[in-house]
């Protein structure tokens, strides 16, 4: 288990980090985000991911409360991995959610509205490659 501050002193270079816990948006208190080198603390950004966005993560994937622990969950997360492969990862997350919405059962935002992305969510998941010239 890492501490906020060990988030944040890692040197991270990723595209998106998911943080798939239950309320991992929970905000950290202002001596523990002093600690690890941050400002201040805002409830917008505390805790987890503002660690990680800190540490050099493009954005970051949280949620608001904690999540139903349904295959529809799973299925959400799924589209949203497949969908942002080629898509915008804002794009992805809207296709899983609305995938969820027209879904009469699963339409409520209970099941479907704690995912939110901070950060770069108009790139995708994946860093192009580039061909090798020769």
């Amino acid at each position: 288990m890492l501490s906020f501050d060990e988030v944040a002193k890692l040197e991270l270079d990723a595209n998106l980090v998911v943080l798939s816990a239950c309320d991992t948006a929970a905000g950290t208190s202002v001596q523990t985000a002093l600690k690890a080198g941050l400002e201040s603390a805002s409830p917008a950004l505390d805790g987890l991911v503002r660690s990680f966005i800190a540490a050099g993560a493009r954005t970051v994937m949280a949620t608001f409360w904690a999540v139903p622990v349904l295959t529809q969950t799973d299925d959400l997360m799924s589209t949203f991995y497949r969908t942002g492969r080629s898509a915008t990862m804002a794009g992805a997350i809207k296709t899983a959610q609305d995938q969820m919405i027209d879904t009469r059962r699963f339409s409520h935002p209970y099941y479907w509205g704690a995912y939110f992305l901070v950060g770069d969510g108009a790139k995708s998941m994946l860093t192009p490659t580039q061909v090798a010239m020769r």
